[in-house]
């Protein structure tokens, strides 16, 4: 069964798939990544160590991502595959 084409949210148009590519140095291992920030810790020490002890949301990090771009206005979309 063919992948149903995805229409841009923006001008109606047709959206292509593709994917974020990072190039990497030889020094560092690059991996590109999404995140929600959770919860700022406090900068008083008392504070940030209730903080530690509830349950604060932390960061949320998605890695496995999807990208489709519009061929009419360039509308670039990104998705968090689950």
């Amino acid at each position: 069964m063919p992948t149903p084409e995805l229409i841009c949210s923006k001008c109606g148009g047709i959206m292509d798939g593709g994917f974020l590519k990072l190039t990497r140095t030889i020094a560092d291992e690059g991996k590109l990544i999404f995140m929600i920030p959770g919860s700022k810790t406090s900068t008083d020490l008392l504070t940030a160590f209730r903080q530690g002890l509830e349950d604060s949301p932390s960061d949320q990090i998605f890695t496995n991502l999807a990208g489709y771009r519009c061929r009419e206005c360039g509308l670039l979309e990104l998705y968090a595959r689950p």
